[in-house]
């Protein structure tokens, strides 16, 4: 399944590093390369493990461009579905959308806005019928929607927000594969502490 814990366990067995934040800032996630080695830095308000997951994938994408470069940075100010950006961060969000909706993630927005017909007061119930139809996480369609519609100048966040999947903390689930993956045999006294301390 296309769980926010199943994406961090594949992105670890690619040999990307995932962490997550839990403090005020000015990014919302960061992709670094240092010595040829990518990392992936998540920071979500948001208690959605589909928004989670969705940064996960499009910090993802970041990580596989200019793979030759041994050093590469990409901060992200914005919150990256707010379909702020260039077109580097389009098309990271349109490969997130894909990897969490199956190759056509448009096609499933027009059987959306049709079965709503174009009615954005009718749109909630549509969403959650071609999700549960079509087999894909209902809560990363309605954020696909939102995401589309506020290209398009609407602001369909707030049905979206209600339509999230919230069962347990989405930093924690990064914190615990994160813990998994350390091995605190080979990390001195003082910064196990310090890293303990921070998770």
């Amino acid at each position: 399944s296309m769980s926010l814990e199943h994406i961090l366990r594949y992105v670890w067995g690619l040999g990307v590093p995932v962490i997550a934040l839990d403090d005020p800032g000015v990014f919302h996630g960061a992709c670094f390369r240092e010595g040829g080695r990518n990392t992936i830095v998540v920071k979500q308000k948001t208690p959605s493990q589909a928004r989670w997951a969705f940064d996960v994938l499009h910090e993802l994408w970041h990580a596989a461009q200019e793979p030759n470069k041994p050093e590469r940075t990409v901060i992200e100010i914005d919150d990256v579905l707010s379909g702020v950006g260039t077109e580097e961060e389009q098309v990271a969000s349109q490969f997130a959308g894909a990897v969490l909706l199956g190759r056509n993630p448009q096609e499933l927005a027009e059987r959306c806005l049709d079965q709503a017909g174009h009615d954005l007061s009718k749109l909630k119930t549509a969403v959650q019928r071609v999700g549960e139809l079509e087999g894909v996480p209902v809560d990363s369609l309605a954020n696909y929607m939102a995401f589309r519609l506020s290209s398009e100048g609407e602001n369909w966040w707030g049905a979206a927000a209600n339509l999230q999947v919230v069962n347990g903390s989405p930093w924690r689930v990064v914190r615990d594969v994160l813990i998994e993956h350390m091995d605190f045999s080979k990390i001195a006294d003082p910064e196990q502490d310090l890293i303990r301390q921070a998770l």
